[in-house]
């Protein structure tokens, strides 16, 4: 049974050699300050 709950928990998973970060993903958190930097460039 632990086998079957926490087996997947071994997995290698792939990681990319550089960290992004989707700004997409947390735009409804952030539109003020999204508008903010835009309007500054």
């Amino acid at each position: 049974m632990v086998r079957r709950v926490y087996g997947h928990l071994g997995q290698v998973r792939h990681r990319a050699e550089e960290v992004e970060y989707r700004i997409e993903a947390f735009e409804d958190k952030l539109q003020g300050r999204l508008a903010a930097l835009r309007g500054a460039v």
